[in-house]
């Protein structure tokens, strides 16, 4: 039996990638109120919330996102009259080390809203942390498809009649490598319904938080719940988790 070596080059290598959608059923909302609060499940330390999509105590429930906020220490918000103060700083600090990193002064970098870390210009120094749990982001978030719609409203108990819409526009071209936690992009708000916002119209975007997709983390400014993106204004910020 003859046997034959045949030379593989470059050519005969072809690459390809298939892209996995993988949906998760949820049967009911906090919004809708079918199983009113139920799905969040609040801690003693009051750090974070965990939300699921069905009541947290179920043996069917899934762990879809942690929620929590937090500020630097130069903050006008930080001081010894804020809840918790000495904890939103370090959560603040924590997740900027492990999505920005550390500076040449070896300090903290904090979140920059454009994501270029050397123009000095405007920083998020007030955030809203949105952890998704890998069981949705275990390969990566695809880039261009986030999208976040959030109630606007001044009442955090009827917050929906006012809404803003978060989307990673041209995240899969535009999006940045400057992270140790992978690529991310900027999220852009624009309305979605309501009352128009301060500074915001459908055809005009403004920078509004930041989406690490590898590390499958939303940060977003917390003047978001406010309609006050402008970098001129005063941001009230809301404490998701004492409110």
């Amino acid at each position: 039996m003859a046997t034959t070596f045949k030379t593989l080059n470059s050519s005969d290598v072809v690459s390809t990638k298939t892209l996995l959608h993988e949906a998760i059923p949820i049967t009911g909302t906090i919004v809708s109120g079918t199983y009113a609060d139920d799905n969040i499940q609040n801690y003693a330390h009051g750090i974070f919330q965990s939300v699921y999509d069905y009541p947290y105590l179920s043996s069917s429930a899934n762990h879809i996102f942690d929620l929590t906020c937090g500020f630097r220490s130069t903050s006008g918000f930080s001081g010894s009259s804020t809840v918790q103060n000495a904890k939103k700083i370090n959560i603040y600090n924590e997740m900027a080390q492990v999505l920005v990193g550390f500076d040449e002064n070896n300090d903290v970098r904090p979140f920059d809203e454009d994501g270029n870390l050397t123009d000095g210009g405007n920083t998020i120094n007030e955030a809203v942390f949105v952890n998704l749990t890998r069981l949705l982001t275990k390969d990566e978030i695809k880039k261009g498809s986030f999208s976040l719609e959030l109630g606007a409203s001044s009442s955090y108990t009827v917050p929906f009649p006012q809404r803003i819409t978060l989307k990673d526009n041209n995240g899969n071209t535009a999006y940045k490598v400057n992270s140790p936690a992978g690529e991310y992009g900027i999220l852009y708000a624009e309305n979605a319904a309501g009352v128009p916002l301060d500074g915001i119209t459908g055809s005009t975007q403004q920078a509004a938080g930041l989406i690490y997709y590898q590390a499958g983390v939303a940060v977003l400014t917390a003047s978001v719940f406010t309609g006050l993106l402008s970098s001129s204004v005063n941001m009230n910020f809301v404490d998701t988790v004492n409110a």
